[in-house]
């Protein structure tokens, strides 16, 4: 079926039809002249399929990738620049699909810190929320004349206050794809003066789901936050790619929207509750002392006290429950404990039930005091508001056991969602994974090859005393992410390696990436399933596969050289012995010498 396209977006599309005809044309125009780059001796991983090709040469002209053949068969042209590989292991260079080049966050303008992407290997970077000096970056760096990872970038972030209704978000869609932006960010709108966030409630779900609806209809992605105010539901119906995977704990894990209501609802009932079994024990202490110790004439409200006092200690048992369950808490998922929360829960609502009848019967007896009639009324409404709140915080437990994770997880991949992990987000807030911890990595080089305003609050942060809760609290955060990576996994959703680096503090552009794909290898997938996160998935994600993310014939000439199999070892990929971007060749020695320009930038 014929989809809709706005006419903007054809005249847009028309424009870039003839511009992309022309830059072919002049490439064919040119390709006799182009300079060759020729690796001799290589171990290719192509990474179109899970093999290692032996002994082979591949050829690169001008940005392309010519020829890929054994040594000995393909010749290599006179004049060509030649790289010996000894056997070395030649695969595609690297994306992070999650990064942040905005001048906001502390990035170098003119794409000043291009030089740690590419000496980790980095030659693609999604750039996560751009304007116009991005698309100018993108430009120079297509061109030839800024020496970069190739960038892909958002415009700037879509939700409200910026846009509220569906033709609004419509028109800001068409907008961005016609100012030439590839990605659409849905994420909530900082507050132009810093302050935190301008967006309240989020979008509606007409204009959440429109947002959808209209970059697909335009051929753009979208990729962000979940909709935390709309639920999973809306999630799946749209198919939004999510930008972290722990989008997903917010959503449906440990959903955010609308649990302050039931919080608070849940301390005012507890402290009702508390407050009139204090006030009753105040009572009976003063008749003891004023030596009053004549029997009350209704035994209804002693036994309204007694529940209450039960009531009160399933509540809190419940709390720690609670606690101990949820995500990253130390026993998420543990179906004794689940149980016995539930058990807690029933017995809650049975408690609340006795009690309110118990408050019915003390309101038929006459010799019932005003006072004991008020205290049970009290009691009954704090314990049913009780009842009410445990019967929404119970099951939610339940939705982080194995089962249910790989039920989300199959309901992601039927709906289309694509994941950007970003595993790393959550390790360096805790700080307490060795390669996470902030001394490391304010001690390590790339830190200190940072703008020095970035380094000045990102050591700030990391000196900032942690709150001993935080652990012992969320100690297990990250492996119940890792955890739902491994479930996505297996049922199939496509994954994306990403960073979010220098969008957090202590994300530290390029090297990052290397933690994060550890990350991957620990959620159980195979090495060549890691590296595809971080090559082919990228440029499928924008159906540009057929442009990148391979060692073949006609693909863009981004590839890595490295001393040993990274199917075997993903550390190998750490210190490249030469980068190729674009078809420019960037031996080790030339990346050494880029970022010692940065150490000196850094010292300034």
């Amino acid at each position: 079926m014929a989809s809709y396209r706005h006419p903007l977006v054809v005249a847009a599309t028309l424009a870039l039809a003839g511009t992309a005809a022309a830059v072919v044309g002049a490439a064919q125009h040119e390709a006799p002249t182009a300079p060759v780059v020729a690796f001799v001796d290589v171990t290719v991983v192509p990474m179109n399929r899970e093999i290692v090709l032996q002994g082979q040469t591949v050829l690169v002209r001008g940005h392309r990738i010519e020829a890929v053949g054994p040594t000995g068969e393909l010749s290599v042209p006179d004049g060509a620049t030649v790289v010996d590989g000894g056997g070395r292991f030649l695969l595609p260079g690297l994306t992070d699909a999650h990064v942040h080049l905005d001048p906001l966050v502390g990035a170098r303008p003119d794409f000043g810190d291009a030089p740690l992407y590419l000496a980790a290997g980095v030659t693609t970077v999604f750039n996560l929320r751009g304007g116009p000096e991005h698309l100018d970056w993108r430009r120079r760096v297509d061109e030839g004349s800024l020496l970069a990872p190739n960038l892909v970038t958002s415009g700037e972030f879509v939700n409200e206050p910026r846009v509220t209704t569906p033709a609004e978000v419509e028109r800001e869609v068409l907008a961005q794809a016609a100012a030439g932006y590839d990605l659409v960010k849905h994420h909530q709108v900082m507050d132009p003066e810093g302050r935190g966030y301008a967006t309240t409630v989020g979008l509606s779900r007409p204009a959440y789901l429109r947002l959808a609806t209209a970059a697909r209809e335009t051929g753009i992605p979208v990729v962000g936050h979940a909709p935390v105010n709309l639920g999973l539901d809306a999630l799946l119906e749209a198919g939004q790619p999510l930008a972290h995977v722990g989008e997903l704990g917010a959503l449906h894990f440990l959903p955010v929207a609308g649990q302050d209501e039931y919080l608070r609802a849940t301390g005012l009932a507890a402290a009702a509750l508390a407050a009139l079994l204090l006030a009753w024990a105040v009572t009976a202490l003063v008749r003891r002392l004023r030596g009053r110790r004549s029997p009350e004439r209704s035994a209804e409200p002693a036994r309204v006290r007694r529940l209450c006092a039960w009531l009160l200690v399933a509540t809190a048992a419940a709390a720690a429950c609670y606690l101990l369950l949820m995500p990253g808490g130390r026993l998420t998922g543990s179906l004794p404990l689940l149980l016995l929360l539930t058990g807690l829960g029933l017995a809650s609502g049975a408690g609340a039930l006795a009690i309110v009848l118990r408050a019915a019967a003390t309101w038929r007896q006459p010799e019932a005091s005003v006072a004991a009639k008020a205290a049970t009324a009290l009691a009954a409404a704090a314990a049913m508001v009780l009842a009410g709140a445990m019967a929404h915080w119970v099951p939610i437990p339940w939705r982080s056991t194995d089962r249910a994770i790989a039920k989300v997880a199959r309901q992601c991949r039927e709906a289309g969602v694509w994941v950007q992990t970003t595993l790393v987000v959550y390790d360096s807030y805790l700080g307490t994974r060795e390669g996470y911890r902030p001394a490391e990595i304010v001690a390590s080089p790339d830190f200190a090859r940072l703008a020095p305003a970035v380094r000045e609050g990102w050591r700030g942060f990391a000196e900032r005393p942690r709150p001993r809760w935080l652990p012992m609290l969320l100690g297990r955060y990250p492996e119940f992410n890792r955890q739902i990576v491994a479930a996505l996994h297996r049922e199939g959703v496509p994954l994306m390696a990403g960073t979010d680096a220098m969008g957090i503090p202590l994300g530290l552009p390029g090297s990052s990436l290397h933690l994060e794909l550890e990350q991957l290898a620990d959620c159980g997938l195979a090495n060549f399933e890691v590296l595809r996160a971080a090559t082919v998935m990228p440029a499928r994600f924008l159906g540009r596969e057929d442009e990148w993310g391979t060692v073949t014939v006609g693909r863009r000439a981004d590839l890595l050289l490295v001393a040993g199999n990274p199917l075997e070892d993903l550390g190998v990929l750490r210190h490249p012995e030469g980068v190729m971007v674009r078809g420019r060749w960037l031996p080790r020695e030339v990346l050494d010498e880029m970022l010692e320009a940065m150490n000196a930038a850094g010292a300034a």
